[in-house]
């Protein structure tokens, strides 16, 4: 790939999205369709400019600004031109994709290899509709009403009563453990080659190995990508660079100021000040590590982590606004929560002990482990 292909990246204004751990290409170009040209489709609004950073388990998602003010605005006007109705039916439908998503969960369990590698397909079809309806366009319709009055929308409330609703029931971590997952390894039981390397594919490229019976990028392309820059610019495309220089490069573009402060700044999503010890809890499996009242930190939450949620003393993500999960809970649960870090999972080691200012958005480290 020549320099000017890409060089192209660089005119727009990159922001700092999410850090994600355990999101391979497999799994990011499925969310790049859904939170892209099916989102555009249902609801006239979604990204065009997706860029993602990879490096092994952890994963940097990029987004640009402007695309992201655009979009916001044309969901808004799509909104506005909605009937009551209308966007109650799209809530059932929501509704009806969530009862299908434990449908599949319960007939993949019983298919074999075969039937899943032959409806292939289909079974991605699928599962793009229930997280479109469930927990893609939930939060993008958060996303476009946050920080407007509840007069420029209409059916603000109820828009945002049934979106944080559906929001606070993910359906992605169980799609991914026990349909995704299991999707990957049937095709890489089929190329008898190593799972983590079939998951660095895209959904197409491995629609394509299936047809033609033979994997399409080589495995030793797959390893290069377990550290690489890659991106879709709203053509459908997932283009791929292993270029270390041109990774650094975005990575200093996007990456806050605010790395390297023992103070970091977010957004309150519900009011308090606690001091405590740090625990970063990203996986289920970590979550028997945090004590009642320690902070808990993470790139982002899902359902299966409400019970260190109900621990914790207070919560800091990575990821936020009004759309994301740990807001949502912790309003509920009552919890002080500073998310929108950005940076809290890379600047923040088990056992520091910081002071959580929910009041005024900020997390200060009092002392290092």
């Amino acid at each position: 790939m020549t320099k000017s292909y890409y060089s192209n990246i660089f005119d727009y204004d990159w922001e700092m999205f999410i850090q994600r751990q355990e999101q391979p290409p497999f799994l990011n170009s499925l969310w790049m369709q859904i939170e892209g040209p099916l989102s555009i489709q249902l609801i006239r609004g979604g990204f065009t400019k997706q860029l993602c950073l990879r490096y092994g388990d952890d994963n940097l998602w990029i987004r640009s600004t402007s695309d992201r003010a655009a979009m916001r605005k044309k969901i808004r006007r799509f909104l506005n031109t909605q009937s009551e109705n209308v966007i109650s039916k799209f809530f059932a439908k929501a509704r009806m994709y969530s009862d299908d998503a434990a449908n599949l969960i319960r007939e993949i369990k019983k298919k074999p290899d075969s039937d899943i590698l032959n409806h292939f397909d289909a079974l991605i079809h699928r599962v793009n509709e229930i997280l479109l309806y469930t927990t893609s366009v939930p939060y993008l319709f958060l996303d476009a009403i946050e920080n407007v009055q509840p007069s420029a929308v209409k059916n603000y409330r109820s828009i945002q009563r049934k979106s944080e609703k559906l929001r606070a029931r993910s359906f992605y971590r169980e799609i991914k453990k026990h349909v995704l997952d299991r999707i990957s390894t049937a095709v890489a039981k089929k190329f008898h080659t190593q799972k983590h390397l079939i998951e660095s594919l895209t959904v197409s490229e491995m629609r394509q190995s299936i047809l033609l019976n033979k994997l399409v990028v080589s495995p030793k392309l797959l390893a290069a990508r377990e550290t690489c820059a890659y991106w879709d610019f709203g053509d459908g495309k997932v283009v791929f660079s292993s270029d270390s220089r041109l990774m650094q490069k975005i990575k200093t573009k996007v990456f806050p100021s605010s790395v390297g402060s023992a103070h970091i700044k977010g957004t309150s999503a519900f009011s308090g000040i606690v001091t405590g010890v740090v625990r970063i809890v990203n996986l289920d499996s970590e979550m028997h590590k945090l004590q009642r009242g320690e902070i808990l930190v993470a790139s982002t939450t899902n359902p299966s982590l409400l019970p260190a949620m109900k621990r914790s003393g207070a919560i800091v993500t990575d990821e936020g606004g009004m759309a994301c999960h740990a807001a949502i809970v912790a309003r509920e649960l009552k919890k002080p929560c500073v998310m929108g870090t950005k940076v809290a999972t890379s600047l923040l080691r088990n056992g520091d002990l910081v002071e959580v200012d929910a009041n005024n958005g900020i997390v200060k480290k009092l002392s290092t482990n």
